[in-house]
């Protein structure tokens, strides 16, 4: 995890300076003191970058604006989601939706549409004809440059975690993404391998 210092990506931008129009939608689960916000956009190359407070000035600025609603203790970027944290054990997050949606994203990134999470299950294992020696897991573009099967699969948009182990390797999609959008644009050499339901 990378902590509030990021480097440019290939053509000289921050993945996580967004501009509009971008398509997000957000995700409460049980941990009452958690936000997620999803993405279709690549946010970040690391495997995750966490800002608080009294991060370096190379935070977003659609980041550094959450901090000025006063109950977020901590953010988490990932490469297609945002977590955040608040100081309260329990949370209407409402007020902070209404907060981000009226003024901080679209002042920040202008356009922003929102979306509705795709259905069904995040991950989807195949088959490589090359067994990994150990247990790999890869969760942002950065960490995949040392494994070509995996760097290739991380340039299709919506890949946003990858786990090798012997023959088996398990994609997890972003929650944005529909499998059809992905598996178009899989390697042939990946044979899908018969889901849990």
């Amino acid at each position: 995890m990378v902590d509030g210092e990021r480097s440019p990506g290939p053509e000289g931008a921050f993945p996580g300076d967004l501009s509009g129009p971008v398509e997000i939608a957000f995700e409460q689960r049980d941990n009452p003191q958690l936000l997620l916000l999803h993405f279709r956009t690549v946010l970040t190359d690391e495997m995750a970058e966490k800002y608080t407070r009294t991060s370096a000035s190379a935070t977003p600025q659609w980041i550094r604006g959450a901090f000025d609603y006063q109950t977020i203790s901590d953010v988490h970027m990932m490469r297609y989601r945002v977590r955040f944290r608040t100081y309260r054990k329990r949370s209407d997050w409402q007020p902070f939706i209404d907060f981000l949606c009226a003024g901080l994203l679209p002042r920040s990134l202008g356009q922003v549409a929102h979306r509705q999470l795709a259905a069904g299950q995040l991950r989807r294992t195949f088959s490589v004809p090359e067994p990994f020696d150990s247990l790999t897991v890869i969760e942002g573009l950065a960490a995949s440059l040392g494994h070509p099967l995996m760097a290739e699969l991380f340039q299709i948009p919506g890949v946003a975690e990858i786990k090798g182990q012997g023959h088996a390797l398990t994609i997890k999609r972003a929650a944005l993404y529909g499998w059809e959008e992905i598996e178009a644009r899989l390697p042939g050499a990946l044979e899908p391998q018969e889901q849990a339901s």
